[in-house]
């Protein structure tokens, strides 16, 4: 009874933090005058400190794909899948100093709210551009928005001994996100971003101590290098990293990551350049602090798999973290960390509803149809919208994939790098025309659901297929019918 009622009321009361931190910031933003405010509802008026800045951005990367989906995909994969986090964290090394930095100053000149703002302005403000940018970000991020309700759910079903089911707990989550976001916005996102970090870390680093006083890694590894030996090796278990695919992977996820719009939004909404460094050097570290992690817990279950699992029970990969939990701690405590990974997963969602809500809004009403709306309407719609976000997503959530991760690798990313060529080329290259750009997102987008549909042809990553023909589009058109310099916005890139 102890193992169930104790990460029950962990759970109200960090439900309960998270409305009453909604609640604040309404009534903090009222009292201001902004709480009906677009670009304050949005993006919290671009005015993040460095912390909180750098808070946010690593509380909206680390969800259930860490606590559920990381482990049980090293578990399938084996050492091979570190291309995930290298790929990630070269990227946000690289790209956050340089690329992001432009679009940190472009976003505070002219007030970017969606990612398509700054790619519809390089094209002259086109509205087809600033649609099908909008389009692509929306359409294949369902599968990712959908995953983290799912490891919510697992996770909550688990913790509370079955008193929450899944379809409750589904039901649960989506009430108390939208009453939370709809109230406070992106500041109230920001702030329990910074909670549910906070409590990640202890769930995560409290499990691996823990365990690590259980266990005798020495003898672990020993005994994983008879039973699964594949596990230190690629490819792996399931001989997915072969050299071509970890390679193109290698390539394009980091891209892809980057360019995920909960993400992209919160480089511009930092408000000094020290907030980008502190993005960069808390993501690094915690990115290699959790994978490690995650890699030790997948090593620690290989030899022991079949006695987590009742005997006739499938082995579901997102659920060997949890099995291996309660196995070797008490369920009381295994449940009480546990419940971390239902704060961390909320930081993805609630990211992700505003980021998908702002771009419904903004990218494919008002700046489409409506253009003179004033910001208290757009608060508005985006408030309505976000509600309707969230139903959407909790209705995905029913059809829930085997491995969470293959929602993000295999579906989400693959579309994501379509945009990339057009975006970043245009930044720098002045020739880029707006047909080019149109012509190589939408023809990079019909690879990826091509590719998603196929698989990964000639071996190579899916998503190395719609970055190249994006690629090979956008340079193509621009030579054939380069950019005029009547349509072009130089000062979009020349000076800010």
């Amino acid at each position: 009874m102890v193992g169930t009622v104790i990460p029950v009321i962990i759970i109200i009361a960090y439900m309960f933090v998270c409305l009453l931190i909604g609640y604040l910031v309404f009534g903090a933003e009222r009292k201001r005058g902004t709480a009906w405010d677009a670009g304050e509802y949005f993006i919290g008026q671009r005015t993040l400190g460095p912390i909180m800045g750098a808070m946010t951005y690593i509380s909206t990367v680390f969800s259930a794909l860490v606590f559920l989906g990381a482990v049980g995909i090293y578990f399938i994969l084996g050492i091979g899948f570190n291309v995930f986090l290298l790929s990630e964290m070269l990227l946000v090394a690289v790209f956050v100093p340089t690329v992001g930095y432009k679009f940190w100053q472009l976003a505070h000149k002219y007030e970017y709210v969606t990612p398509a703002d700054l790619v519809a302005h390089r094209y002259g403000n086109s509205k087809t551009v600033r649609a099908i940018v909008a389009v692509n970000t929306i359409g294949f991020m369902l599968f990712f928005m959908a995953a983290q309700i799912v490891g919510i759910s697992y996770i909550m079903e688990t913790i509370t001994g079955g008193l929450l089911t899944y379809t409750r707990a589904v039901i649960l989550i989506s009430i108390v996100l939208a009453i939370y976001i709809v109230l406070g916005g992106f500041r109230a996102v920001v702030w329990t971003d910074a909670l549910q970090v906070i409590i990640l870390g202890i769930c995560v680093i409290g499990t691996f101590l823990i365990l690590s006083l259980k266990f005798e890694w020495a003898d672990i590894f020993n005994r994983v290098q008879q039973v699964r030996p594949a596990l230190f090796k690629t490819p792996g278990p399931v001989p997915v990293y072969s050299m071509k695919m970890w390679m193109t992977q290698l390539f394009v996820i980091g891209l892809a990551f980057v360019f995920m719009p909960q993400l992209w939004v919160r480089i511009y909404a930092v408000k000094s350049v020290e907030g980008l460094k502190k993005i960069v050097t808390y993501f690094i570290g915690w990115t290699a602090v959790i994978f490690f992690i995650a890699f030790f817990l997948a090593v620690s279950a290989a030899p022991i798999i079949k006695t987590l699992f009742a005997e006739g029970e499938k082995i579901v990969p997102a659920k060997i973290v949890m099995k291996l939990m309660f196995s070797n701690m008490p369920s009381w405590l295994a449940a009480t960390l546990l419940t971390g990974a239902v704060a961390a997963t909320m930081s993805t969602v609630d990211s992700v509803v505003l980021a998908i809500s702002s771009i419904l809004t903004i990218d494919l009403y008002v700046k489409q149809f409506n253009p003179t709306m004033t910001s208290r309407k757009e608060a508005m719609m985006g408030r309505v919208i976000s509600i309707i976000v969230i139903l959407f997503m909790a209705i995905l959530a029913f059809f829930p994939p085997s491995l969470l991760f293959s929602s993000l690798i295999d579906f989400t990313y693959p579309g994501l790098v379509a945009i990339v060529p057009a975006t970043i080329l245009g930044m720098y290259w002045r020739r880029v025309s707006t047909p080019a750009a149109i012509a190589s997102i939408v023809g990079g987008s019909l690879v990826a659901i091509y590719v998603i549909i196929y698989k990964n042809p000639m071996g190579l990553y899916s998503g190395f297929w719609s970055l190249l023909v994006s690629l090979i589009i956008l340079v193509i058109v621009t030579l054939v019918a380069p950019a005029k310099e009547e349509t072009f916005l130089p000062d979009t890139i020349t000076s800010v």
